[in-house]
């Protein structure tokens, strides 16, 4: 009887890795890299203006850059919220001196006049937290000042308030991401309900100005 004896192949052990295959581990390694986060920057603006009150707008949805953007806030923004033809314009910055103020300023902030009539937004610079956010809503409330209700959503949390002094003012404050903005309209004589409308049209101009891509 014939037995037929197979020897087994011997298995090639593996050699040293050359130089393409370890091209191909780095190419592999940095192509599993995550991709670093690249912060929002500001988009191109709104360059037409159709006023939009706050109930009718979704901050949810954007994003806000804490950054200067007193340039890019609509000429017809502007108008409106003054009521007129601005003929005065004012701009800050972070480390620079608050218009009317000795200290020192953590915002970027503009303000346009007409008239007796100023229209005012500003961003704070650093990120705040929502719990800073609840006790800055109750801190931007002047003890000689009334709050206005219902709060207009300028993101979450929000406050409204009109402060009859030397010039009647309203102004409304909120978190809208990690962005703490406030817009402010004073001078107005057309009542508060007719008043808060202004300022909440003013806000969402505003927000737009800072609207991140």
């Amino acid at each position: 009887m014939l037995v037929s004896l197979r020897t087994p192949k011997r298995r090639r052990r593996p050699g040293p890795p050359t130089a393409l295959a370890g091209m191909l581990l780095a190419v592999t390694a940095a192509c599993s890299t995550n991709p670093p986060t690249v912060p929002p920057t500001l988009g191109q603006g709104d360059p037409t203006f159709a006023p939009t009150s706050l109930s009718r707008y979704d901050t949810s949805l954007i994003s806000i850059v804490r950054a200067a953007f007193c340039d890019r806030v609509s000429g017809d923004a502007i108008s409106a919220a003054l009521s007129g033809e601005p003929e005065g314009e004012q701009s800050w910055r972070p480390g620079g001196p608050l218009p009317g103020s000795k200290a020192i300023s953590n915002e970027f902030g503009c303000a346009w006049t007409s008239g007796d009539v100023r229209a005012r937004a500003w961003v704070f610079a650093p990120p705040v937290t929502t719990e800073r956010a609840v006790d800055l809503a109750v801190e931007v409330v002047d003890e000689r000042c009334e709050p206005v209700q219902p709060v207009p959503d300028l993101g979450e949390p929000s406050a409204i308030q009109r402060c009859e002094d030397s010039s009647t003012r309203t102004s409304i404050h909120g978190l809208v991401g990690d962005a703490w903005v406030s817009c402010e309209i004073s001078g107005l004589t057309g009542g508060a309900s007719v008043d808060t409308q202004l300022v909440s049209e003013w806000c969402v101009a505003v927000l737009e100005a800072l609207r991140g891509t």
